[in-house]
């Protein structure tokens, strides 16, 4: 179960950085384009709300 901690913690860290460096760039530019940034977004938010979960789940049995 530590495993699965670590990574909910990194993960969340990275989030954190990513929708800083994306409101600042959206700010900053005013443009409504996605990028590759916007796209990792995304996957680490599916993988940290549900993948995440689903294996602590799994772990849990």
């Amino acid at each position: 179960m530590d495993l699965l901690v670590f990574f909910k913690v990194i993960t969340g860290i990275i989030l954190l950085v990513l929708t800083i460096f994306i409101i600042r760039k959206l700010q900053n530019n005013r443009v409504d384009d996605y990028d590759k940034y916007d796209s990792l977004l995304l996957f680490l938010l599916v993988f940290d709300l549900i993948v995440l979960p689903i294996w602590g789940y799994f772990l849990s049995k």
